[in-house]
């Protein structure tokens, strides 16, 4: 049943597995590898996949907007998503894995560095010896809008980071970040608040930053 495209076109099966792609967008050196039934592929205007793969369970979805640059692996389990509205640059290797119904929601205009890896869940179950109850269950991951973060970052299951914000390289966000915030560290931790970023020096982006009475 498996089915693996290594060219970015529109495409249906008899599983009820899709791909709709935007003719400007492109796929280099990658794929798309369908598992099982009834999964979709969004591809927006613009979009760059390069040497980017993406597999996919049963129910799962991947939608990336308008004008973003991808490499690495998405990886969707069952009724799992990954979902950009666009403007998503990864300079190398993100990694991202969802399962169990869970997501992986990214924001606007957001910047990922070199093996950023976004996980929903712990990589295997973990349970009460005694009640039997699972203890780990998955949990949706959500980044705001123009969130920066930094080479070998790992953001874990239920984290929200909140938008404009900053991950310095090499944190582990087990919790979740506020808006306008930098976090780093092994747990990242919150170091200092009410800031913003720019792609280039020069460049306002004036809807992240705040009224002067917030900060006063």
């Amino acid at each position: 049943m498996k089915v693996c495209l290594t060219q970015l076109r529109n495409y249906t099966d008899d599983n009820g597995n899709s791909v709709e792609a935007d003719p400007s967008s492109s796929m280099q050196g990658g794929s798309i590898v369908f598992h099982d039934k009834n999964a979709l592929v969004r591809i927006g205007k613009n979009v760059d996949l390069r040497y980017c793969k993406i597999v996919l369970g049963s129910n799962s979805i991947c939608e990336i907007g308008d004008n973003s640059r991808l490499s690495g692996l998405l990886s969707l389990g069952w009724n799992s998503s990954f979902r950009t509205p666009g403007k998503l640059t990864v300079t190398k290797n993100l990694r991202v894995r969802a399962v169990e119904g869970t997501a992986v929601l990214v924001g606007l205009d957001c910047l990922f560095a070199s093996d950023v890896f976004i996980r929903t869940n712990d990589g295997h179950p973990i349970y009460d010896a005694v009640t039997r109850r699972r203890v780990n269950p998955s949990k949706s991951v959500m980044i705001g809008d123009h969130v920066w973060i930094g080479d070998d970052a790992l953001v874990l299951k239920g984290v929200t980071i909140g938008q404009a914000s900053i991950i310095g390289a090499r944190s582990v966000v087990t919790k979740d970040v506020p808006p306008n915030s930098v976090a780093v560290g092994t747990p990242a931790r919150i170091i200092r608040r009410n800031v913003t970023w720019e792609h280039n020096i020069g460049t306002v982006t004036e809807e992240f930053y705040l009224p002067l009475e917030v900060v006063e």
